[in-house]
């Protein structure tokens, strides 16, 4: 069964397919190419998405966060994972698009009542103002219609705001969209972060081996972490908790080595 959302975002509406027990969101770009942006598989618990995937890994590699935000891009897949996995965090998720907010909750069944209209930076003054701080996590997944980073969401001055609402022990993830194609706007993005926030600790980047169309960028790491770390972490917060296992996350994914990021 098949539910279209007029979006405040995209021209076309998003169309959501509900197949046996598969959720797939579809966009009509405005060359009216149909683009899959993301599916979930409410049987089994996962999504298939492999860029989500790496933006949830995180979740697995110091501690697990107590209080996570999540800004923008189908930030329901993710509180979806979160919310099937993982009992007693708090969420909190901004979107631009009304449309997401809707779909969360009447195709995907999303608990938290902490979802929020507004444009990323915005919401963190707003934050700041109410004095709602102490996240152990902040994920970043904010785009345009036209795969762009809003400019404001990668200067010194955003990521400073960011600063003032993490815990001591903090963990930021950025999903980096058509790597190859922005890879200016990444390193510039980058190294903002890193002056803005003094991050002293590790960074990693990882990505699909061969692939940089999509990678993800996780900072502030107590250490530089192998693939078989990754695995032992996983394994161990995953029986800590009593999460349900899901090694799908792990699958079609390497740390980079190259420090591409950091040239």
């Amino acid at each position: 069964m098949q539910k279209k959302f007029n979006s405040d975002f995209y021209i076309h509406p998003i169309e959501v397919d509900n197949i046996e027990w598969e959720i797939v969101v579809t966009i009509t770009t405005d060359f009216w190419e149909k683009v899959i942006y993301s599916w979930y598989d409410i049987k089994n618990n996962e999504t298939y998405s492999e860029y989500i995937n790496k933006s949830l890994l995180w979740n697995f590699i110091n501690n697990i966060p107590k209080k996570i935000l999540i800004l923008w891009f189908w930030g329901w897949t993710y509180i979806k994972f979160l919310e099937d996995h993982i009992q007693n965090i708090e969420i909190i998720w901004v979107d631009i698009d009304e449309a997401m907010l809707k779909i969360s909750k009447e195709i995907m069944l999303i608990k938290t009542n902490n979802l929020f209209i507004s444009d990323a930076g915005l919401f963190i003054e707003k934050l700041i103002s109410e004095n709602n701080i102490n996240f152990d996590s902040i994920l970043i997944d904010c785009y345009w219609w036209n795969s762009k980073i809003p400019n404001n969401l990668i200067t010194k001055e955003f990521f400073y705001k960011c600063s003032n609402i993490l815990s001591e022990k903090w963990t930021i993830s950025i999903n980096m969209a058509n790597f190859e194609q922005e890879e200016y706007t990444y390193k510039k993005m980058h190294k903002n972060i890193v002056s803005q926030l003094n991050n002293k600790q590790y960074s990693l980047l990882l990505a699909n081996k061969n692939d940089y169309s999509n990678v993800v960028w996780i900072y502030n790491l107590n250490k530089k972490y192998t693939s078989r770390d990754f695995y032992r972490n996983y394994i161990k917060e995953v029986n800590k908790w009593n999460i349900k296992n899901n090694f799908k996350i792990l699958e079609n994914i390497f740390l980079d080595e190259k420090d591409l990021l950091e040239n």
